[in-house]
């Protein structure tokens, strides 16, 4: 209906690339174990854009991972992440993600559990099927 009536709410496309852009360069901080820049860039993008899954998810691994009290950082974690699932419940991004945390937080049953669900969502995901085969080989 609103896209019948021309809308009325307006949408911040350049907000929302930005965002996206600085996505992208926290991704590859992140490949590149900076995690510290990587939380201060994310911070930036969700201050522009906070309605993407993503952006919540990788907020919430890079706070974990570069935190030298993973204990303190896990509530915070843990609430960028349940964000991130209830906007991205059909991203397997989302779920790769929760999957790494669970591993970071030594939690291997709900990690199996998140790259299953990657999985269901993005049957060829590669990384997830590699780490799933990795867990499951050192649980049995």
């Amino acid at each position: 209906e609103e896209l019948r009536s021309g809308g009325t709410e307006k949408v911040a496309v350049s907000s929302i690339l930005e965002a996206e852009r600085k996505l992208h360069m926290a991704i590859a901080m992140v490949r590149d174990r900076r995690f510290a820049e990587a939380a201060a860039v994310l911070d930036e993008a969700l201050a522009i854009h906070d309605g993407e899954a993503e952006l919540w998810a990788y907020r919430a691994y890079v706070r974990l991972a570069a935190a030298t009290d993973r204990e303190a950082a896990k509530a915070g974690a843990l609430s960028d992440l349940e964000r991130a699932r209830a906007l991205g419940e059909r991203s397997s991004g989302v779920f790769l993600l929760s999957a790494r945390i669970a591993n970071l937080l030594g939690d291997g049953a709900a990690a199996i559990r998140y790259y299953e669900r990657c999985l269901e969502l993005e049957p060829g995901h590669e990384e997830a099927a590699r780490e799933l085969r990795i867990l499951r080989s050192r649980r049995s």
